[in-house]
């Protein structure tokens, strides 16, 4: 783990140092049984592990808990996600339950906390190229109900990023959709990023890369 990820865990945490650890956690005991809910009000937070936060964290704000419990574990649920790629739930979800906690009413340092994961985050997968990658976490800061704008202006600085979360997109978009489902849940996000396909700048970088006209309608032949 770099210096940097380590001072942004730091940072991380101590956001949300004030935050209460919950005393129970109500829910549904066919998504996380009693052994598991033990484990996370009795160890400390740091210490719990991929597997014993996985019930809890994809059940979360659904069958499992309250705003106030997922805003103690979050931290925990971050610094999990950034270390373990392939952990559920994808940033597109992590990016819905924070709308649904009403994170906009959190303090402005955890809210500036949780947007430096997402920041570093990005910042890998365009250094990566990683298409899906980029456009998790694109479509996740859309759920969380964000302006994409700064966001896009990242991917649009280099033409190979721009071409990679096209190609991610492409057979979607010939149809005038896009490859994610997870984009439903944010809609104006997904208004915002095909506009950004359909503008010229881009438009240019895929037509003179893949020779794939986006400003014609949908299904057109140029």
């Amino acid at each position: 783990m770099s210096q940097q990820t380590q001072h942004l865990f730091a940072e991380l945490y101590a956001a949300f140092a004030a935050v209460d650890k919950p005393r129970k956690i109500d829910g549904c005991r066919c998504c996380i049984d009693d052994k598991e809910v033990h484990v996370l009000l009795t160890k400390s937070l740091r210490e719990i592990s991929a597997e014993e936060m996985a019930s809890y964290a994809g059940s979360a704000l659904l069958t499992v808990g309250s705003p106030d419990d997922y805003r103690y574990f979050l931290p925990r649920i971050l610094e999990i996600k950034m270390s373990v790629p392939a952990w559920w739930p994808d940033w597109e979800v992590l990016g819905r339950k924070l709308r649904e906690a009403r994170w906009e009413t959190w303090s402005a340092l955890e809210r500036q906390a949780i947007l430096q994961v997402f920041d570093r985050q990005l910042q890998l997968a365009l250094e990566g190229n990683d298409g899906a990658e980029i456009d998790g976490l694109l479509c996740g800061l859309a759920c969380a109900e964000l302006d994409l704008a700064p966001h896009l202006s990242r991917v649009g600085a280099d033409p190979a990023r721009v071409l990679a979360l096209y190609t991610w997109h492409a057979n979607e978009l010939e149809a005038g959709a896009l490859a994610n489902g997870f984009w439903s849940d944010a809609p104006q996000g997904a208004t915002q990023l095909l506009a950004w396909f359909r503008s010229e700048k881009i438009g240019l970088i895929v037509l003179d890369a893949c020779g794939v006209d986006l400003s014609l309608p949908p299904n057109s032949s140029p």
